[in-house]
């Protein structure tokens, strides 16, 4: 199972993450988020003694990344609105970057329609994250969402599908038999308090994960 260890804020997270056999690591740049990357100046300096995994800026404004993004292996946005993917998506392509779109997933919109957005972007975008909807945070909402749903798309979906949204080492196990994503996204789920990570749960969350996949 691939995992992706979000809302990496620390230099020490990162390498406990790495360590523990993390696939990618996730790095915030939303001025609302207590992960917001920018809180922390020297970020540059440790980001890019990291290796061992994909490097993902996580966003919802282009405007708050930072401009130099040679750090980054792949971008992962989270539209706000579902027409936003029409207006915001050609400008992000200009990065030249591999983009990840983060679906949320509010209680009313049926397994169809998240189907219909995706394959409207399923030509330029690399992969698919279902997260849970809140109606003023973009991720790291520690809610999780309608599992059945999620197991329509991703079985369905043309691109690879990482399900986020509340996991946690407890839950993973069981979010993996269900849904069957192509892998698994973390971020409130596996912390001591926001933006820093607990060692503990992120080696857990990784290891059951991985044996989940293989049941």
């Amino acid at each position: 199972m691939w995992v992706k260890i979000c809302g990496i804020t620390r230099p020490e997270d990162a390498q406990v993450a790495l360590e523990a056999g993390a696939d990618a690591l996730g790095f915030v740049f939303e001025p609302r988020s207590p992960r917001h990357l920018l809180h922390h100046p020297d970020w540059r300096q440790w980001l890019s003694q990291l290796s061992g995994a994909l490097r993902v800026a996580v966003f919802v404004s282009r405007e708050n990344l930072p401009a130099d993004l040679t750090l980054f292996d792949a971008l992962q946005w989270t539209p706000p609105s579902p027409e936003a993917l029409e207006t915001e998506l050609p400008p992000l392509l200009a990065y030249q970057k591999p983009l990840w779109v983060a679906l949320r997933l509010p209680p009313e919109r049926s397994a169809e329609e998240a189907l219909q957005h995706i394959a409207r972007v399923a030509s330029c975008v690399e992969r698919i994250v279902l997260d849970s909807y809140h109606p003023t945070q973009f991720g790291g909402t520690g809610e999780t969402h309608d599992w059945a749903r999620a197991r329509e798309i991703c079985a369905r979906s043309p691109l690879p599908v990482i399900l986020a949204g509340g996991l946690n080492p407890e839950n993973v196990a069981d979010a993996i038999q269900q849904v069957r994503p192509f892998g698994v996204d973390v971020s409130s789920g596996v912390e001591a308090a926001p933006g820093r990570k607990d060692p503990d749960k992120v080696r857990a969350f990784v290891r059951v994960a991985k044996e989940a996949s293989a049941l």
